[in-house]
């Protein structure tokens, strides 16, 4: 996996966070998400590869889980936002990674 900037810290501490196996009720009663933060990561650079898109020059800025804005009601999705190393205007990666596996992706900006 290829993952630069200051996501790395947040990738190299998750194997540690101890958690309820994936899609069951944590301690708090929150569902631990079916897909994990990396394997997220991790789909959304071989749909990339699969799909032409050059994220080369790009690293992770943000990823979070969210609620897909376009399915309402349906389980929570992670949101990864990609940013260029060096400075651009636009056509940085956003995708949503759903809890089935499917992916939607497109550029930000102009």
């Amino acid at each position: 996996m290829r993952i630069l900037g200051p996501s790395t810290v947040l990738v190299a501490l998750l194997p540690i966070v101890s958690a309820p196996p994936q899609g069951k009720p944590s301690a708090a009663g929150l569902a631990v998400p079916a897909i994990s933060l990396c394997q997220a990561i991790e789909r959304v650079e071989i749909w990339a590869a699969q799909h032409g898109v050059d994220i080369s020059s790009q690293f992770v800025r943000e990823a979070r889980l969210t609620s897909d804005p376009g399915a309402p009601g349906e389980p929570p999705c992670w949101e990864v936002i990609y940013q260029w190393a060096t400075p651009r205007l636009g056509g940085e990666l956003r995708a949503l990674v759903r809890m089935d596996g499917t992916i939607t992706a497109r550029p930000l900006g102009p």
